[in-house]
């Protein structure tokens, strides 16, 4: 099986279906499409973006039915008289109103047989993300294994936990910002530390002449000086991981706030050998 469709799937769909390059528990296949198969795929979705069990995401492939075993049959039966651009404003729509950011992940692809579609590695905005029940209301939703189960009792507990600890949106600031503004003549890697009490990001060498550290104070402004790297930042700005110059900053501040988290600290050296991020846990936690 081949696509002829490029899209945006960062793997092979082959190995997708057979599990050769993501855990088993990463993917959910769906038969056909009706409307008790998006709610139960926004479900499913919403699950992923929360990643309680740090899997980074998973994949959803409407089209391709499973036997009693949960494992594809194959050849995939295809959505052949499904609007694919219906069921992606459908599923985007929902997850619009469950705080989800999906502006890349989904896609139609053709097969030689037929055509599926899938949905792949949504994040959440701010903070665990939720959607209707069955029942009634709304409610926060994990993988359990290889299923999708709602959170409550220690599964909402947790949830909740590694949310508030650090914010993942300040956590990608950082780490983009580390990517971004580092220097590519160094051979030393970035790091990332997790601590009880806090989270540190590090970078090599330090910002460039011109930048004091008196810039990164709450009340301070980074000054206009020359890119390092000026083409990895448009990269990060096509993948959407970096938006206009000088909002990293202030993005992150606010999302340290928004989480109730004390603000993030910025520190390098004299001689500008490293720059570090240190994002500190919310009070609760530590």
């Amino acid at each position: 099986m081949q696509s002829r469709l490029g899209g945006n799937l960062p793997i092979r769909l082959r190995n997708l279906i057979h599990a050769r390059s993501v855990e088993d528990n990463r993917r959910e296949f769906k038969a056909a499409w009706n409307e008790s198969t998006r709610d139960s795929v926004v479900r499913t979705v919403c699950a992923f973006a929360n990643d309680l069990l740090n899997l980074n995401g998973g994949y959803v492939i409407i089209g391709i039915e499973t036997d009693e075993n949960r494992q594809p049959v194959l050849p995939p039966r295809g959505l052949e008289d499904a609007d694919l651009d219906v069921i992606q404003r459908e599923i985007r729509g929902s997850a619009t109103v469950s705080t989800l950011r999906t502006s890349h992940c989904c896609s139609p692809r053709f097969t030689k047989t037929s055509r599926s579609w899938w949905s792949g590695r949504p994040t959440a905005t701010r903070g665990p993300t939720k959607r209707r029940r069955e029942a009634g209301g709304r409610a926060y939703y994990v993988r359990s294994g290889s299923e999708t189960v709602e959170a409550a009792g220690a599964f909402r507990t947790q949830l909740f936990e590694q949310a508030a600890r650090v914010p993942f949106d300040a956590v990608r600031e950082a780490v983009v910002n580390a990517v971004y503004h580092r220097s590519y003549q160094s051979y030393e890697p970035t790091k990332v530390y997790i601590y009880p009490d806090r989270m540190t990001i590090t970078s090599y060498p330090g910002p460039v002449n011109g930048i004091e550290l008196g810039h990164f104070a709450s009340d301070g402004a980074i000054p206009s000086v020359p890119a390092r790297n000026r083409k990895v930042g448009e990269l990060l700005k096509e993948l959407d991981l970096a938006e206009s110059r000088g909002t990293g900053l202030p993005k992150m501040r606010q999302d340290m706030a928004s989480n109730g988290s004390p603000e993030p600290r910025f520190d390098f050296d004299a001689g500008r050998t490293y720059f570090t991020v240190t994002l500190p846990a919310h009070p609760r936690f530590v």
